[in-house]
């Protein structure tokens, strides 16, 4: 913060003088936009006059936030899809911020069996910006993104497919 000192005077010489405080704007931050059930998210305060008190505004199930810390909490089986947290300061000035909730990750195929040579659709969804990868390769397969589908074609062997998740979730059709 910084201080503006202003003087007035008048016609006989007399002077008064007030000082104001300029702070800077009220800000909160978080580490990610996003958060998976079962997890937290540390807000943070920035400008503004301490203290900050933060709240959960409007209707978020599963969530809850400690209004002193920030510290924001889902449950593991949340229905929430988003959060919309709020802060404010000694001065009741606010600010708001938005975090979606990451689905759960997941993957299905089309069939669990295939012929020499074929191929089958693998759908996943959910997460936080999946990424399908082999894990074993007997069978020389090979993916071919189209989206958030995925054709798997193979051949002699047993490939088992995974899905790794950037919030470190991990499911897969072992």
């Amino acid at each position: 913060s910084v201080q503006d000192v202003i003087r007035v005077t008048d016609a006989v010489g007399r002077t008064a003088t007030m000082t104001w405080t300029v702070i800077p704007p009220l800000k909160i931050v978080a580490p990610a936009k996003e958060i998976r059930r079962g997890g937290t998210i540390q807000f943070t305060a920035s400008g503004g006059a301490a203290p900050y008190k933060f709240a959960i505004n409007g209707s978020a199930p599963g969530a809850s936030i400690n209004a002193t810390t920030g510290l924001l909490t889902l449950s593991a089986d949340a229905s929430a899809t988003s959060v919309l947290v709020e802060m404010t300061d000694a001065n009741f000035s606010k600010e708001y911020i938005t975090v979606s909730v990451s689905q759960p990750l997941k993957i299905s195929a089309g069939r669990k069996q295939i012929l020499s040579g074929g191929n089958t659709r693998i759908d996943i969804g959910g997460g936080s910006k999946p990424v399908l990868s082999i894990k074993t390769n007997a069978s020389g397969g090979r993916i071919e993104p189209s989206a958030y589908a995925y054709y798997v074609t193979y051949y002699p062997g047993d490939v088992k497919s995974t899905v790794k998740d950037v919030l470190q979730l991990k499911e897969g059709n072992e």
